[in-house]
């Protein structure tokens, strides 16, 4: 009896085995390899009951160690990307993680006024109060085994595209013209609230060990600590003057020039802090992809600490700096 193709659609599905569940690529190419047609197949409402059925609840190899959880991500994004909208309202408040998480994920990537007018209450409440605002909070394995809080750049970059994603579902509601949750989002105050106190990591230390003791050679007092370093999600003070850098693709702006210290980070003398804005880098690094977004923060974190030098750590023969003027 032939084999149809809903039925060999469930096979992959059941003998999946990925050690690495986000290469997705690799999925799918083995997806097409073992199942042609397999898109037309899951884009049918009347397969979902029984692909669901055989949703694998364990790994095919019982002793594998990893979390169950995360280990056919790959596969449900593939399987919701096909299914589109209707099988992510479906799976939106699905009992088991991955296939709800798939279906959240996709729903904010491809987020507009259709969709969003298209989903029930519960699930854009849902949205905003648990996927836009939900904390980032990575926690990753040492060499040990044991589990340390990331607060690096990498961390609060992340941060940053993850508020880059909230505002443009704030910007499709507003679209939609949907004032109830509209004042939702806004009343959780997001978007002007979160600074990370941030601890430069050991390259970065490095840097400004080498900085600190080449001006120390020179008869720079080097006894202040550093700054508190702040990374915000606050809007750069260009992003205030110009909201159409946000509001537009970036490829259509274009500027004559770009103040570092309204675009990327800037010292403020009066309260002894380095503020990096984590959405101008991530605005100039979407911007221009050569750019690698770490290496720009880092960059613009050393910048920073020369300020601080110029200002905190005098010279017996360079006039002090009046920085009893400048204010946040």
């Amino acid at each position: 009896m032939k084999t149809t193709k809903l039925e060999k659609l469930i096979n992959f599905t059941r003998n999946y085995f990925n050690t690495d569940p986000y290469d997705i690529s690799e999925c799918e190419k083995e997806l097409t390899k073992s199942v042609p047609g397999w898109r037309d197949t899951l884009k049918n409402p009347r397969n979902w009951e029984r692909i669901e059925e055989n949703l694998p609840l364990r790994h095919p190899i019982e002793d594998f160690e990893s979390s169950e959880l995360y280990l056919y991500e790959g596969l449900w994004t593939i399987f919701v990307r096909a299914g589109g909208r209707e099988l992510a309202k479906r799976w939106f408040f699905y009992s088991w993680d991955v296939p709800r998480q798939a279906s959240r994920n996709w729903l904010m990537d491809n987020m507009d006024s259709d969709i969003w007018n298209a989903l029930e209450d519960k699930m854009k409440k849902a949205l905003i109060t648990e996927n836009c605002f939900l904390p980032m909070i990575h926690f990753l394995p040492d060499v040990y085994g044991d589990v340390k809080y990331d607060r690096s750049s990498s961390y609060l970059l992340e941060l940053s595209r993850r508020y880059e994603t909230t505002y443009k579902v704030r910007s499709v509601i507003k679209e939609a013209g949907d004032k109830k949750f509209l004042h939702l989002m806004d009343s959780l105050n997001f978007f002007t609230s979160i600074k990370e106190l941030y601890n430069p990591n050991m390259y970065e230390k490095s840097f400004i060990d080498r900085l600190i003791e080449k001006i120390s050679k020179n008869g720079y007092d080097k006894s202040s600590d550093l700054p508190s370093i702040l990374v915000s999600l606050e809007p750069p003070p260009i992003f205030k003057e110009h909201p159409e850098l946000e509001e537009r693709e970036c490829e259509d702006i274009e500027m004559e020039y770009y103040d570092i210290e309204k675009f990327l980070g800037v010292y403020k003398p009066v309260e002894e802090q380095i503020v990096i804005y984590a959405r101008g880098i991530t605005w100039w690094t979407k911007k221009y992809p050569d750019f690698d977004s770490q290496w720009l923060f880092s960059v613009v974190l050393i910048h920073e600490i020369a300020h601080w030098i110029t200002h905190k750590l005098p010279h017996s023969k360079v006039p002090t700096w009046p920085t009893e003027v400048e204010r946040s």
